[in-house]
């Protein structure tokens, strides 16, 4: 029963918050953006009672944006990211939400870039904008698997990420996030307590135009970060 009390209340204050980040943008601009997403973000983490954990947030200049190339496990980690990263970050998502009734109005009116993975011009045309956005100042966050995974494991990486990397010309920073997965269980619909951990790795420098072998080589340096770190947390 207490979980599905959660449920509703996750679900009130997506609906609520996301009505607020629409009318925020259509009165305010963007500036509210960034209040008003953290504010949902919160609302989310505590009402899921996720114990979290964020380790290594001294590695981030405030005043440098950042490719953030993270693991993607569960419905969770876009408010966990939010809530744990820097004020000012963009994220790239699946057009499709935009049909979600509500939150989806809010994320096509949000800063938040949508992207069509089957079109690979509509792809580019999204990486060109947040390119761009980089470029004016704000963090990207990017989920390179194009998917999530339903057991923590961590799967390919894409290159769409990689090619943004090499256009922006900004930081790449690993982040992996340990155990989001486990809140929430949707064979059983549950919601169950977890401590979950999200961790910040140093940034690797990301200077020049690279050619598809740097952005292989750059990718799979990436995944061996995130990988090695869920290994080392698997094994506590």
């Amino acid at each position: 029963m207490a979980s599905y009390f959660r449920i509703s209340l996750i679900s009130f204050f997506t609906i609520f918050d996301s009505a607020l980040v629409a009318v925020g943008m259509l009165l305010l601009g963007k500036r509210s953006f960034n209040l008003l997403s953290k504010r949902w973000a919160r609302h989310i983490i505590k009402n899921s009672k996720i114990d979290l954990e964020i380790v290594g947030l001294d590695k981030l200049d405030p005043n440098e944006s950042y490719i953030f190339i993270s693991n993607h496990t569960s419905v969770f980690d876009i408010p966990l990211l939010i809530y744990g990263l820097g004020d000012d970050i963009r994220m790239i998502y699946k057009q499709e939400l935009e049909k979600i009734p509500i939150f989806g109005f809010a994320l096509k009116k949000s800063p938040f870039i949508p992207i069509v993975r089957e079109d690979p011009r509509k792809a580019m045309q999204s990486i060109e904008t947040a390119v761009h956005e980089i470029n004016s100042g704000s963090s990207i966050v990017i989920f390179p698997e194009g998917t999530r995974s339903n057991n923590g494991e961590l799967g390919d990486f894409k290159r769409g990420a990689f090619m943004l990397a090499s256009k922006a010309e900004r930081p790449i920073v690993p982040i992996t996030l340990v155990d989001a997965w486990k809140v929430y269980n949707p064979e059983t619909k549950k919601i169950i307590r977890t401590k979950v951990k999200l961790i910040i790795d140093q940034p690797i420098e990301n200077k020049g135009k690279l050619d598809r072998i740097a952005e292989n080589m750059l990718m799979k340096k990436v995944h061996a970060v995130i990988e090695e770190n869920l290994n080392k947390e698997k094994s506590k």
